[in-house]
């Protein structure tokens, strides 16, 4: 007899996701392509379609309810929902020979499928969402025009978040776009590093989640630079254009109508000659965090107790291992620190962060005195970092992923820099005189961190 521990479902609100056709997927031959479905979601599956035919590009019926089980008043599973999306593969089933002892099937294609409106009070979500081509696979040739897609209804019996708590949450967007003007060392070639950021937000009264932005590339300025804007956890994903979050883009924006510390007439001029002409790290991620009931009460007070938010940067060499195991050589350098003063957000009526902030060296001191943190949260994040890491790059290269530097450029900067070491003297340890390269290049991250709700509501004239 099962106990009673046993019976409890630790995942009691079930999400329903209903495929009920499949729209302009077409048979790269003359018989028919026999397919199926399978739906993963924060690194695992949890359903899979019955096999079926398609031919011609027709819409096709399909009809399969994956259900997907989550637990509503963990903060943790809640706080998923916002940075990692459903994946949904189709795959071509191929007949298996007398010497297999399961049928082959190849991945041709996937879909990313975006929950975070459960949060938003929704209880119907229809959609249509594009499947795009796994490299190397037959879509490939079908061009954009010819696009193939799923019409899908995400269902759920109760709003995830109670009725009675709707009006006491808040979410915030936080938008990581690029590091510019960064330091010379960077430019010199040979080894290939990663860059993170990480930042702690929380989200009520005694949890708070460390925000990582991985997979930070180095490019140079003369790359184009996708302004779609990304997913944080972007694990299981195998097409390139599966990585951005559909329809969010990163729009152009004045200078003047920013609260960061880069505005002034010379700032703005550093500002363009770098993002116009110097390399710099590109995230272009954005991360939701939803802000449980009292959310907003918690960002208030923590911003009133510590108006500073610490956003630390970190390079590492690139990982040379799959996950799960340990890799020696992904040191931590270059372990800056950038400031954001979070006051503006106490105005009334706003809901709105956006600015240029200057990175200077990690000093335990100063961090702990901005940010009455009693250690900064760098290992921690390095933890989820290592998960979140896109390993793909290990096996495939990527054309705009890599910055290209003349010898003369790298033989300058490695001169350079050698230069700077000495007048820093030996004694200072490796470790700053990494860091201080970033006061040296002047190097500064852009980012923007939007809310649902003000926290302070903006008083009518008849109040």
């Amino acid at each position: 007899m099962a106990s009673r521990a046993e019976k409890i479902d630790r995942f009691p609100n079930k999400i329903i996701i209903n495929i009920s056709e499949i729209q302009n997927l077409k048979s790269p031959k003359a018989e028919p392509l026999t397919i199926f479905l399978r739906f993963e979601y924060n690194d695992g599956q949890f359903s899979e379609s019955g096999k079926f035919d398609i031919t011609d590009g027709s819409p096709r019926q399909v009809d399969h309810n994956a259900v997907l089980g989550v637990n509503a008043s963990d903060p943790v599973q809640i706080d998923d929902l916002g940075q990692k999306p459903v994946l949904i593969t189709l795959f071509e089933a191929q007949p298996k020979d007398k010497k297999q002892k399961e049928d082959k099937s190849t991945p041709i294609g996937q879909a990313t499928l975006d929950l975070w409106p459960l949060l938003k009070n929704e209880t119907q979500i229809p959609v249509t969402i594009p499947v795009y081509a796994i490299p190397g696979s037959y879509l490939e040739t079908q061009g954009e025009q010819n696009q193939p897609s799923l019409k899908v209804n995400v269902s759920i019996d109760q709003p995830l978040v109670p009725v009675r708590d709707q009006s006491n949450t808040n979410a915030a967007y936080i938008t990581l776009e690029g590091l510019y003007s960064p330091p010379e060392a960077w430019l010199a070639g040979g080894t290939t590093f990663v860059y993170t950021a990480t930042l702690p937000i929380p989200i009520n009264d005694d949890k708070e989640v460390t925000v990582v932005f991985t997979n930070g590339t180095l490019r140079a300025a003369t790359d184009v630079t996708n302004k779609q804007k990304r997913w944080p956890d972007a694990r299981g994903i195998l097409t390139v254009n599966g990585t951005y979050i559909l329809g969010q883009n990163i729009n152009e924006e004045s200078i003047d109508d920013e609260q960061g510390e880069l505005r002034s007439k010379d700032d703005k001029e550093f500002r363009t000659n770098s993002e116009k002409t110097k390399p710099q790290v590109v995230w272009n991620i954005e991360r939701r965090c939803f802000l449980l009931p009292y959310g907003s009460q918690s960002l208030q007070h923590q911003i009133t107790r510590v108006p500073y938010l610490p956003v630390e940067i970190v390079r590492t060499a690139t990982p040379t291992v799959p996950k799960g195991k340990k890799d020696e050589d992904t040191g931590i350098s270059y372990h800056g620190v950038a400031y954001i003063e979070t006051a503006p957000l106490l105005y009334p009526g706003a809901t709105r962060l956006r600015g240029a902030y200057k990175i200077v060296p990690y000093n335990e001191a100063e961090y702990k005195s901005k940010t009455k943190r009693s250690g900064n949260i760098v290992d921690e994040a390095m933890r989820i970092a290592n998960q979140l890491f896109d390993r793909s790059s290990l096996n495939t290269s990527k054309k705009d992923a890599k910055l290209t530097v003349d010898k003369q450029a790298a033989a300058g900067a490695a001169t350079s820099m050698a230069k700077k070491k000495t007048e820093l003297g030996e004694e200072s340890s490796s470790a700053t005189t990494e860091a201080q390269q970033y006061i040296e290049s002047r190097s500064y991250i852009t980012i923007d961190i939007v809310l649902d709700r003000t926290i302070i509501e903006e008083r009518k004239l008849n109040e």
